[in-house]
């Protein structure tokens, strides 16, 4: 039977609204459009917000703000509407994307958090920051979404696949974060890419006190080695050339707001 997400009143009352198609994209999509945005949060009468430019904000840009900032609300440019955002704790597994299943030849990276848990908001918010730079590339195709799934293209070509793979009975217990190329000359950057992202992720919710196992394929078997091993034997196509993933992780790197953020992505 249908689970009804809000009451027959709340329904009436966001169709007189003009945001029930708003609603409903949000709960199938994780898209949150600023009309429904306003329609939620207006009504609250908060007290004057100043920025730190000494001007007055709307809460609704208030919140929005701060939910960009903390990464739980990502820009969302795709499509032709504008002021839409990418709330990652609402996307589901409804969308019929394809199998994740990998071939034994195909690239791959895995993070695994040492202390053999993955806290709730990570994947999410590195979904946030990898759709976000997505947009930033000409050409990125539109992003394939899941909870616990996603295929995200930087420019028009090259797909980033990520995951969360569980080796334990709880959907967190021993879980890691697997990134997927399927093209080597992608291989090296999307590393460099990912490797940022989670060292940004891990400084704003830890302060980097989380740390990670790193290990890879050579794309001719399944078997991984450490990012360490790869690194000294020059692993192609992961370590071909000097790139942004050999540094070792920089805490002034990351912290750093989102938008300095994605802009150094591009800079790498």
């Amino acid at each position: 039977s249908y689970l009804h997400r809000y009451s027959e009143d709340d329904e009436k009352r966001m169709e007189a609204g003009g945001v029930l198609d708003d609603v409903n994209l949000l709960f199938e999509s994780g898209i949150l459009s600023r009309d429904l945005a306003d329609f939620i949060w207006d009504p609250l009468n908060f007290p004057k917000i100043f920025s730190k430019y000494g001007t007055i904000m709307s809460q609704v840009d208030f919140l929005i703000d701060l939910m960009r900032r903390t990464m739980l609300l990502g820009d969302w440019k795709f499509g032709e509407r504008n002021e839409m955002f990418l709330v990652p704790s609402m996307i589901n597994d409804s969308s019929g994307m394809d199998s994740f299943e990998a071939s034994s030849t195909e690239l791959q990276c895995v993070f695994r958090p040492v202390l053999k848990f993955l806290p709730t908001g990570v994947f999410e918010r590195l979904i946030c920051l990898a759709v976000a730079h997505s947009a930033t590339v000409t050409g990125s195709k539109l992003p394939r979404l899941q909870k616990n799934h996603a295929m995200i293209w930087i420019g028009p070509e090259d797909c980033m696949q990520l995951s969360v793979r569980s080796g334990g009975s709880d959907q967190y217990d021993s879980a890691e974060i697997l990134l997927r190329v399927s093209s080597p000359d992608f291989a090296s950057k999307a590393l460099g890419i990912l490797t940022s992202m989670i060292d940004k992720v891990t400084f704003d919710i830890s302060v980097n006190a989380m740390k990670w196992d790193v290990a890879l394929t050579d794309g001719v078997s399944d078997k991984f080695i450490s990012r360490a091993k790869a690194k000294k034997k020059r692993l192609k196509p992961w370590f071909a050339k000097s790139t942004n993933q050999d540094k070792q992780s920089d805490s002034s790197s990351a912290n750093i707001d989102i938008s300095t953020f994605l802009t150094s992505l591009n800079t790498e």
